[in-house]
């Protein structure tokens, strides 16, 4: 990639990264050794920084979204619904729709309760809206990782 010049592309970088981090996460999910999970979670930090210093408007939420994850993972979950109130904020901004109803459902898996159900049933029915048939495995893949609801 590097050797292509695509990286040199600001969409091709930002998705790069983002797809990248977001396998990190994926990865981080599953039982490992702790420094392990640690360090594909500071990788995934990283490449969030990365993308924030793109500063754009599509770009920056997706950053937030990553954070957010992180948080999530190393069990900051009031961290994290912040970051995530904050990054579907900016996917609305940006119209981003589907990033949007993700990071609804994963603040609503987070806080839980009735409130967090019902931010989980108003981002399945918009994706169920749009044709979506697994809204649940939709988000894992927009927004992979381990989300720990607050306790």
């Amino acid at each position: 990639m590097k050797r292509s010049f695509l990286l040199r592309v600001q969409y091709i970088l930002i998705e790069s990264l983002y797809h990248r981090a977001a396998a990190a996460l994926a990865l981080a999910a599953n039982d490992m050794p702790s420094r392990r999970r640690s360090a594909l979670l500071r990788e995934v930090q990283a490449d969030a920084r990365s993308i924030q210093r793109e500063r754009m408007q599509w770009s920056n939420p997706l950053a937030q979204l990553l954070q957010a994850a992180v948080s999530a993972a190393r069990g900051n979950g009031e961290e994290a619904a912040a970051m995530l109130c904050s990054a579907e904020a900016g996917f609305d901004a940006a119209h981003m729709s589907l990033y949007a109803a993700a990071a609804r459902r994963r603040r609503g898996e987070i806080l839980g309760g009735d409130q967090g159900r019902a931010m989980v049933a108003a981002a399945d029915a918009w994706m169920l809206g749009q044709k979506v048939r697994n809204p649940a495995r939709m988000t894992a893949m927009v927004a992979p990782g381990k989300w720990k609801r607050i306790e």
